[in-house]
C-alpha cells in the first residue's frame, strides 16, 4: 500500500463476484490514483479470485487484498450469536450484512477508507470522495432520500429510535467513508453488537449504523456522492420534506457514484418499483462491457 492510495472495500460472495468487478472497473477508469481494494468475502473461490486478475489487462493502478471472513479474534463468533432478530419473519442475510464495523479493525494502518455496495458504479473520479473531511465523524454518508419517503408504519412501529421520516438525519449506507481511526478508537464494534442484541433492525449494518450516527451525529456529504432516486417537488412537499427537488436533479446531472439500490440493471429491469424508468442503466452496461460480459468470468 502507498500512503497516496485510496483504500475502497467490498463484501462479496461467489454470486456477487460480477458485479463487484464492475463497479471496480468504474472505478478505475474514471479515478487517476492508485487504489487499494479490499474484498471481505464469503465463500468466494480462488478460480473466482484469480478471475479479477483480468483487471489487470485493462488497469495498472490497483491492488487486491482477499479477506476471507473466518471466526477469529476478529470476527468472533460471539457477536453474530447474539443477533435478536431483524424484522419479524424475515431471513437471516448472512455474515457480510453485518461487515462495516470490523473493517477497520482488519486494517489497523488505515485512517479512513471507503466502503461501496457492489450495486454501485463510479462516474467520476473518487479521489474527491476520498478527501472529503471528515473532522471529527465517525463516518460520512449521503442522506437517505428514498426511505424517508418510502418507509411503512410497521417498519416505523419497530424501530421507532430510528429516524426514518425525518430526511436528513438518516443515511444510506451503500457509500460511506469512514473514519477508521476513531471507530477504533471509540470502541464502535461494542456498541454495534449491543444495539444488534437488544433491537430489531430492518436494514441491516445500515439500521445499526443509523442509530449510531443517524441525527446529525455523521458527517452529511452531497447527493452526487449517492445519487440513487429524484422525488418530484409533490412527493417532497406531501412528506413534509423542506428541500427543492432541483437538489437531487442537480445531483443526479453532477454524479460521482450512482447507487442501483432501486433495481438492478442486471436483472434487466428498466422500470423501478417508483413505477420510473430506471436512469443510468445503460452507463452501467458500458462499464460491464469494458470486460466483455463479467457475468460469464466468474461461476
Amino acid at each position: 500500500m502507498s500512503k497516496n492510495s485510496i483504500p475502497v472495500f467490498f463484501h462479496c460472495s461467489n454470486e456477487y463476484c460480477s458485479f463487484v468487478s464492475v463497479t471496480m472497473i468504474s472505478i478505475l477508469k474514471n479515478t487517476k490514483s492508485y487504489v487499494d481494494f479490499f474484498i471481505i468475502h464469503t465463500g468466494v473461490t480462488i478460480e473466482n479470485q484469480k478471475r479479477f486478475d483480468q483487471l489487470k489487462k485493462l488497469f495498472s493502478n490497483f491492488s487486491i487484498h482477499w479477506i476471507p471472513v473466518e471466526y477469529d479474534e476478529i470476527f468472533k463468533k460471539e457477536y453474530f450469536s447474539c443477533i435478536k432478530k431483524l424484522s419479524a419473519g424475515k431471513a437471516w442475510p448472512g455474515i457480510h450484512a453485518f461487515c462495516t464495523p470490523f473493517m477497520p479493525l482488519l486494517r489497523p494502518e488505515l485512517d479512513k477508507f471507503i466502503y461501496l455496495d457492489s450495486d454501485v458504479i463510479c462516474l467520476k473520479d473518487i479521489k474527491s470522495l476520498y478527501d472529503e473531511d471528515l473532522e471529527n465523524y465517525a463516518i460520512g454518508g449521503v442522506p437517505d432520500i428514498v426511505v424517508p419517503l418510502f418507509v411503512n408504519k410497521e417498519m416505523c412501529d419497530s424501530n421507532p429510535k430510528i429516524p426514518y421520516r425525518n430526511f436528513g438525519n438518516y443515511f444510506n449506507a451503500g457509500v460511506l467513508l469512514v473514519n477508521a481511526k476513531k471507530f477504533r478508537q471509540d470502541n464502535v464494534i461494542k456498541e454495534y453488537f449491543k444495539i444488534l442484541s437488544t433491537e430489531i433492525v430492518s436494514i441491516c449494518d445500515q439500521d445499526v449504523l443509523n442509530r449510531m450516527f443517524g441525527n446529525n451525529k455523521f458527517k452529511k456529504l452531497s447527493q452526487i456522492y449517492n445519487v440513487i432516486y429524484q422525488p418530484s417537488q409533490q412527493q417532497l412537499d406531501k412528506n413534509k420534506i423542506e428541500v427543492s427537488s432541483k437538489v437531487f436533479l442537480e445531483a443526479s446531472q453532477n454524479a460521482v457514484i450512482r447507487h442501483y439500490a432501486d433495481a438492478k440493471p442486471w436483472n434487466n429491469i428498466i422500470e423501478t418499483w417508483s413505477k420510473k424508468d430506471l436512469p443510468d442503466w445503460k452507463i452501467y452496461w458500458h462499464y460491464a462491457k469494458k470486460f466483455s460480459n463479467p457475468a460469464d468470468l466468474f461461476l
